[in-house]
């Protein structure tokens, strides 16, 4: 998602699409609420991957004509089965 966002120009009405709910929920819903309250959530423990986490909200927040939207994954959609394609075999030449 960072390296998404970072390519959008902050003027530009574009859709993000990822096939993660909690990057949504994230981004759209709960990082608003937590940069409120200092970085801090309403259930005990530190908000995961905190750095990515603000990083990531930063970056939305800078293009506001950036839709950030879930998509179910592996429903054959073109551009979320190439993403897959790409991760699967990075994690192959990574691992």
């Amino acid at each position: 998602m960072i390296a998404g966002l970072q390519m959008i120009p902050a003027d530009s009405p574009v859709d993000v699409y990822t096939d993660s709910q909690l990057v949504v929920n994230i981004l759209t819903k709960w990082a608003s609420g937590w940069k409120e309250k200092g970085w801090k959530k309403k259930s005990p423990g530190p908000i995961a991957n905190l750095e990515l986490v603000q990083e990531a909200y930063a970056l939305a927040q800078a293009r506001p004509k950036a839709n950030i939207q879930w998509i179910k994954a592996h429903m054959g959609n073109r551009w979320n089965e190439y993403a897959d394609a790409l991760a699967t075999a990075y994690r192959r030449d990574v691992f």
